[in-house]
């Protein structure tokens, strides 16, 4: 018999007030600029003072997170440490990388080396809090954090009790300027807040980390249960996603009817948008439709803050008007299911239950 897997723990540093606050989105940022950043969190408290200064703006951001998730879970051990990114620390990538040119590969500084590694995180997260566990991080492209959930998922099959999984992006000028000439992002300045009232093709870029603690017992602190996690690549039509989506409920004795929530990862570009309409009208068309792109951006690990949208939404039994597209009165939620992709390459569901 499947063991259930817990979420007990949640942390999210994004570009809306996500972090250190009992709040649930009460009043969201709107942005002007197509390029989101983070809203930084006080580091200091949460890192030496001395080893600051070392870290890149990503590591701060992610060991941060991280370090508050397990505090949030109230565990200070771990069994395993999984994160899953795109790029990983892109901007000390590029950092060393124009060093080289511009100093014709003499008297490189190391430190942007050292820390530009997509493992550089997980790496630091062990290295602060003792850990001895399995250690990984998958760079799967958007399928990287969807890799991370299935990796700690199994473990905890396994036998394993708290694992601590994140996924976590930075946003660069130069990846954004490369990205922007093959329309990735909108041409035109809209606010972020009415992302989908724009109708031309790109999106909005952005950035962020979220970290997760799955345990194999449940808590007071439980945010929600994963039932499952299901994959698809490179779907050639809205049939082999329904059919996904399907087969993912039916292997858990779920009907369609009974998803109370679709949060879904509609994101403005008019030419990724149509699938998710598709699902909600054909599929799902009892559940409230939801999405939260305007919130934070595209990014390759996205998903992981539509995760910590869900779990705050189980947890809670409320849904900010902020993150609704179609609105459905339900008593109360029971199960919700996130689906995201990247570029209709890379798709990923969730089945969560409220516990």
């Amino acid at each position: 018999m499947k063991k259930a897997v817990y979420i007990n723990g949640i942390a999210a540093i994004s570009p809306q007030h996500t972090f250190e606050t009992a709040e649930f989105l009460p009043t969201p940022v709107n942005y002007d600029d197509n390029y989101l950043l983070v809203v930084d969190a006080d580091y200091k408290k949460y890192i030496n003072p001395v080893q600051i200064r070392r870290m890149s703006r990503i590591l701060k951001i992610s060991y941060t997170c991280a370090k508050n998730c397990m505090q949030d879970a109230g565990i200070t051990s771990l069994d395993a440490i999984i994160t899953g990114t795109g790029y990983g620390c892109i901007d000390d990538t590029e950092k060393f990388l124009l060093s080289m040119l511009h100093q014709n590969e003499q008297m490189l500084n190391p430190t942007a080396f050292m820390q530009s590694t997509h493992n550089s995180v997980s790496g630091i997260i062990a290295l602060n809090m003792k850990s001895n566990a399995y250690n990984y991080t998958y760079v799967h492209r958007g399928l990287s954090f969807e890799s991370s959930m299935i990796d700690a998922m199994i473990h905890i099959q396994e036998g394993k009790k708290n694992i601590l999984i994140g996924g976590f992006e930075e946003n660069s000028k130069n990846h954004f300027e490369v990205t922007n000439k093959i329309s990735f992002w909108k041409k035109n300045h809209i606010p972020s807040l009415a992302l989908l009232e724009d109708k031309n093709i790109g999106t909005i870029a952005g950035e962020g980390a979220n970290f997760f603690v799955l345990s194999a017992d449940k808590t007071a602190n439980t945010y929600a249960s994963v039932l499952d996690v299901s994959m698809l690549y490179k779907p050639k039509s809205y049939d082999e996603v329904a059919a996904a989506i399907q087969d993912l409920l039916d292997k858990n004795n779920i009907s369609t009817a009974d998803i109370d929530v679709y949060i879904s990862g509609l994101n403005g570009d008019s030419t990724m948008d149509s699938i998710y309409y598709e699902v909600a009208d054909k599929c799902l068309p009892s559940a409230a439709l939801l999405y939260f792109k305007h919130l934070c951006g595209e990014y390759y690990t996205v998903a992981s803050f539509g995760l910590w949208v869900a779990s705050m939404i189980l947890k809670r039994q409320e849904i900010p008007a902020i993150l609704q597209v179609s609105k459905q009165e339900k008593k109360q939620i029971k199960y919700i299911l996130l689906h995201n992709h990247y570029r209709n390459i890379n798709h990923g569901f969730y089945l969560l239950k409220h516990e």
